[in-house]
């Protein structure tokens, strides 16, 4: 496939994701939110955050775990433990708290997609060859977008009251 196809066809995708994003924002009446989500309990956000932290720390401490200077379990152990995060209870649940998990999740997700795009349109513009964002790369953004999504709508909310 040509290089230029490729960066056409991405550039058209990145265009199209941002249309399909700015459509999210836009003002809607939720009528009916999900009563109650089936979530973790509230501990696991403690040991997402240990796993979270030792799998940032730990390969950089012990050598022998980086891969080409990169830290591939590392990465895998970094999403899971934001998995556990974004997964787990608050003190309180209500149905508020699940309108903005509902919300940040949707805008997380679409921001990653978008993002994802736009740099992998940008490392082709930039090199000669086709490379591509890494999944756990993707996933760890996304993660990461929802929770401060979520924290900072919720802070928004609770700071109005």
């Amino acid at each position: 496939m040509d290089i230029k196809l490729v960066q056409t066809l991405l550039f058209v995708v990145f265009i199209l994701s941002l249309g399909l994003f700015s459509l999210l924002f836009k003002e809607k009446n939720e009528e009916a939110v999900f009563k109650k989500l089936k979530l973790f309990p509230r501990c696991f956000k403690l040991i997402g955050l240990v796993i979270l932290l030792c799998s940032v720390s730990l390969p950089w401490i012990f050598q022998r775990l980086l891969v080409d200077g990169t830290n591939h379990l590392g990465m895998i152990c970094v999403n899971f433990g934001l998995s556990l995060i974004c997964f787990s209870r608050d003190k309180v649940e209500d149905e508020m708290s699940n309108l903005i998990r509902l919300k940040s999740f949707y805008r997380s997700f679409v921001a990653g997609i978008v993002g994802f795009f736009f740099l992998t349109w940008m490392e082709n513009k930039v090199s000669d060859g086709f490379s591509q964002l890494s999944a756990d790369t993707l996933l760890g953004t996304i993660l990461g977008i929802y929770l401060v999504s979520y924290y900072v709508t919720k802070s928004k909310i609770r700071s109005a009251e």
